[in-house]
């Protein structure tokens, strides 16, 4: 009894066989064992009939792979969609292994569209035929991600994020995205980003929501998600697992919305920089709107004021840029009582000098601004503390609904980028006229048809 080589006819050393069968590498085995057969009659004892027995076996399993490989190519030129098409990645074959222990696992082999030969091992067959049939589905639809992409961390995937996902926004935008994704860091930053689980995201927000805030909580799982889809679109993710989690409930937002009488009354109080407290609240402008106002964007002659920059203070520097939206970008009706302190603020000055500058010229800092004008002093004088700038421009809001403005001039004036927005935050503004519709609807039944 001997064994030979089928291509060459050499002989094969019992001994060389047996090392080959009982080898590590079954995948190996598989093939080389696969090349050759027994000739002849008869066993010289039970070891070489056992080794007969083993090639034959592993022969056949060999045979059924090129079998099938030659199936799939046939396929594959016929166009008929089997998975591993072309260039597109897909399936080779479904192994069985035999492990020392007698143990049998299942192996599917598998070409990203890279071309890079991947593997993943079921216990059952069944399971290994679930994920090639997912696979295939997953290369058809073009959305197959190669497993070992997904092992960076999290750190090194929102460096990736921060060099080519957030290069678009605002500084100030950018600004906040750090500070807020640091609480993501400092529990996920070590993390794979594939090993993060939807149940984890979760218990991440319930844990971060008992020392912060809810709208920390939801900025920073905003963030989170921004970051994960970035992930998805870089072919590191499948899907973005902490999409649907369940955030903290909003808090009611707080309402500190001043009468003209406690406009005026603060803005006499703070003498001539009371003139930035009447331009927020009957201009609507934003603190940054304000610094960075310039004697051409206004026009007293048609009475409009024009806000086409802002300047914003990030990390100790100012920040000088277009409006935060294209609605951001908007002209202001000026009312008649505040035509005389911006003619006081822009004659004789040149066209690109500030409106409202700081002393040395330069732009405005809110917080600069609070200290030297006596802020604090000035809100507990007029019992109107904690007040804050951002109040006077809500203020603006309620004053021109008083006046009879509509929501969408509100909108517009305050240049809010979607009516949804002004409707919340102004929506109480219009219980009065539910008691005018009532009355009137009642008037009706009394009406001759």
């Amino acid at each position: 009894m001997a064994a030979e080589s089928r291509r060459t006819g050499q002989p094969l050393d019992t001994r060389d066989l047996e090392a080959r069968l009982l080898a590590d590498d079954a995948e190996e085995t598989t093939q080389v064992v696969g090349t050759w057969t027994y000739v002849g009659t008869g066993w010289r004892d039970n070891l070489e009939q056992a080794l007969a027995l083993a090639v034959a076996a592993r022969s056949r399993e060999y045979d059924l792979w090129k079998a099938e490989r030659r199936k799939a190519r046939s396929g594959l030129e016929r166009g008929d969609g089997h998975a591993g098409a072309g260039h597109q990645g897909g399936a080779d074959v479904i192994e069985r292994r035999v492990l020392d222990s007698g143990r049998v696992r299942w192996r599917v082999r598998y070409r990203t569209p890279e071309h890079r030969q991947r593997s993943r091992t079921f216990d059952r067959r069944a399971d290994a035929e679930a994920f090639e049939d997912e696979l295939r589905g997953r290369m058809r639809r073009g959305e197959f991600v190669d497993p070992r992409r997904g092992l960076v961390t999290l750190t090194a995937l929102w460096s990736e994020y921060e060099q080519g996902g957030m290069t678009h926004l605002r500084v100030t935008t950018q600004q906040n995205y750090r500070m807020a994704f640091r609480h993501v860091l400092n529990h996920f930053g070590t993390w794979p980003v594939a090993k993060i689980e939807h149940a984890d995201v979760a218990e991440w927000v319930t844990s971060l929501g008992k020392t912060k805030g809810p709208e920390t909580v939801r900025y920073a799982h905003r963030v989170f998600c921004l970051v994960l889809d970035f992930g998805m679109r870089t072919r590191r993710l499948s899907h973005n697992v902490a999409r649907g989690v369940r955030l903290p409930a909003r808090p009611p937002s707080r309402e500190r919305i001043l009468t003209m009488a406690q406009v005026e009354a603060l803005a006499a109080r703070l003498g001539r920089e009371g003139d930035l407290v009447l331009a927020m609240a009957l201009l609507g402008l934003r603190w940054s709107e304000l610094a960075a106002l310039r004697v051409s964007d206004v026009d007293l002659e048609r009475g409009r004021v024009r806000v086409v920059e802002r300047a914003t203070e990030v990390g100790g520097r100012m920040d000088v840029s277009a409006p935060k939206s294209r609605t951001s970008a908007r002209s202001i009706g000026i009312p008649p009582s505040m035509r005389e302190v911006l003619e006081a603020r822009t004659a004789g000055r040149s066209a690109d000098a500030l409106v409202f500058p700081a002393p040395d010229g330069g732009y405005l800092r809110n917080g600069n601004w609070r200290h030297r004008s006596g802020w604090s002093a000035a809100l507990k004088s007029t019992g109107l503390e904690g007040v804050t700038p951002h109040d006077l421009r809500r203020t603006f809001g309620s004053l021109a609904r008083k006046a009879g403005a509509d929501l969408r001039y509100i909108q517009r004036a305050m240049g809010h980028e979607s009516i949804t927005t002004t409707a919340r935050i102004y929506a109480h503004l219009y219980d009065d006229e539910l008691d005018e519709i009532a009355a009137a609807l009642d008037g009706l039944r009394g009406a001759q048809p």
